[in-house]
């Protein structure tokens, strides 16, 4: 007790021997014993709890001023993702830019308030690994430093500046975009992780879809499955996927509805992936329809099949009892049209065939008649070298009318009838599958091949020969069978061939009309006379030019 006394007396004698200076320099070195301390505190306090006080919020907003999320002084940023720090720190030693926004990017705007005082700014984040930055309210542009670019793509927020991030929407052959009713959809954001999607529009309810022709409903990019229902009424007509959609015929003119369930799989090189379910109602309007120009047709002719209201021409569907006609269908006059080909045969037939094009299916019956002949042609004296050489001439004609390598033309180019070169000043010397009779006794006999035109005996130094019908000239040549030869091509793989020229004057590429000058006559075989060969083709089947008129 006595110890603790002799203390107390001896700070007590201390004190009373302390000057005003000496009290001065304690307080100054203490003082500056305790700034950083004070003064840390004072930077938590600022930073930490004057952002929980309802005076600071950030608001972000799409660029079509909806808004995304909102965060005020009673968020909890310790359980949820914040954007406040990110937000905060944009205007900290703001660094400018000469980057320009351009129209097209997609930005988000920040509504930052602190004691009643906003700042509004434009936020262009970078998915692409470089800076992005933003513009004030004056329109200035500050650089967005690459830590809070990263950690605000990182955040939920940011599905906006992922493509990836907006799930497929379904497209009609029409091009009307079918919304989804619910999706489940993830994309990789820039820490390849998935985050999944939450804006994704939806539809509105089960909408009605106009469709032409066919119901047929397309993808951006293929799903990895997918199962598509189809009801008429309570009665499902069909359940499969959705490439084989566009061969349901419907008869009747209900409207159908549609559910289509589609999923993606995330993969390695996923960039998102997810789960998609449509529902719709569908109206099938001017519905496909088909029409041939004869039902009754002589073997070495042909039938046109047109069609109409026809979108995806490869979905036309087209089946018959003969599985050597394949049809190839182009387009003509705002409809698809086809050429049809019958090889020449002497027996009569019958061909059945059906056509469908999505909701519309239609069955045609062709009776084939066999070849017609065209009667008998004699000359008196020897016009080959022996009863052999005609057979052969033909056979080397044949290998030539279908070995020339001739273009694809998607052109349609004939209109109205083929002009009938007999009516056109010339006469025929022999027609197509006509009888030839010749030598001195007329002993020997051929069947003609294609029509031979001549010209009167007065005829000097060659007559215009002139294309039967519009075309494009598809080729022109010289050959030992042929002589100089011009073809030309009308289009739904129809070509007509002028042999024996004496002269070409047309080159490959030209556009013809029918009645237009291609070359001239040359000098012919039989009795002398001047003329030309007339042969016609359909791809890789000989034709009866008389058939064209």
């Amino acid at each position: 007790m006595r110890q603790l006394i002799s203390i107390f007396n001896d700070v007590k004698r201390w004190f009373i021997s302390l000057n005003t200076k000496r009290v001065l320099i304690i307080l100054i070195i203490a003082a500056l014993a305790i700034a950083p301390t004070l003064f840390a505190f004072g930077y938590v306090i600022q930073t930490e709890y004057l952002r929980q006080d309802s005076a600071f919020s950030v608001a972000l907003y799409t660029d079509k001023n909806e808004l995304i999320v909102y965060e005020d002084g009673n968020t909890d940023t310790q359980t949820k993702a914040s954007v406040s720090d990110i937000f905060i720190g944009l205007t900290e030693n703001p660094k400018p830019t000469d980057k320009i926004p351009s129209s097209d990017e997609k930005y988000i705007k920040a509504v930052i308030t602190v004691n009643g005082a906003s700042t509004e700014l434009n936020c262009y984040f970078s998915t692409e690994g470089t800076k992005g930055y933003y513009t004030d309210s004056k329109g200035q542009t500050f650089i967005i430093p690459e830590e809070l670019n990263r950690r605000f793509l990182a955040t939920e927020h940011s599905e906006l500046f992922y493509d990836s991030a907006v799930c497929y929407s379904l497209l009609t052959i029409d091009g009307d975009t079918i919304l989804p009713n619910s999706t489940e959809w993830y994309y990789k954001n820039t820490s390849d992780s998935f985050s999944r999607a939450t804006r994704n529009k939806l539809a509105d309810g089960q909408k009605i879809y106009e469709i032409t022709g066919a119901l047929d409903i397309l993808f951006p990019i293929a799903p990895d499955s997918c199962i598509v229902q189809v009801y008429q009424g309570d009665k499902r007509i069909y359940i499969g996927n959705e490439k084989d959609l566009s061969s349901l015929t419907v008869d009747s003119k209900e409207e159908l509805r549609v559910i289509a369930d589609a999923k993606w799989i995330c993969s390695s090189d996923s960039e998102s992936y997810g789960r998609i379910t449509y529902d719709f109602f569908v109206h099938i309007k001017n519905s496909s329809s088909f029409y041939i120009n004869a039902e009754e047709i002589r073997s070495g002719g042909f039938i046109l099949l047109d069609c109409t209201n026809i979108t995806d021409i490869s979905k036309i569907k087209f089946e018959s009892n003969k599985s050597e006609i394949t049809p190839v269908f182009r387009r003509y006059n705002g409809a698809v049209r086809a050429l049809i080909a019958f090889p020449e045969s002497d027996k009569a037939e019958i061909f059945e065939f059906s056509v469908s094009y999505g909701a519309s299916s239609r069955d045609f019956t062709v009776s084939i008649l066999p070849s017609a002949t065209s009667g008998e042609f004699s000359y008196g004296k020897e016009i080959f070298s022996s009863e052999a050489t005609p057979k052969k001439l033909n056979e080397s004609i044949k290998e030539i009318l279908f070995s020339t390598p001739l273009p694809q033309n998607d052109v349609i180019y004939f209109r109205g009838n083929f002009i009938d070169p007999s009516k056109n000043g010339f006469s025929p010397a022999y027609t197509h599958n006509s009888t030839v009779l010749w030598g001195e006794e007329l002993e020997y006999s051929y069947t003609a091949m294609g029509n031979k035109y001549t010209v009167s005996s007065e005829a000097v130094g060659g007559v215009s020969v002139t294309a039967i019908q519009n075309g494009a000239v598809a080729f022109v040549g010289n050959s030992k069978e042929l002589g100089n030869y011009v073809v030309i091509d009308h289009g739904c793989g129809l070509r007509t061939w002028y042999a024996g020229l004496g002269n070409a004057d047309v080159k490959v590429g030209d556009i013809v009309l029918a009645g237009q000058h291609i070359g001239k006559t040359g000098e012919g075989s039989i009795e002398g006379k001047e003329g030309f060969r007339l042969f016609c083709t359909v791809y890789d089947t000989m034709i009866d030019p008389n058939t064209l008129w």
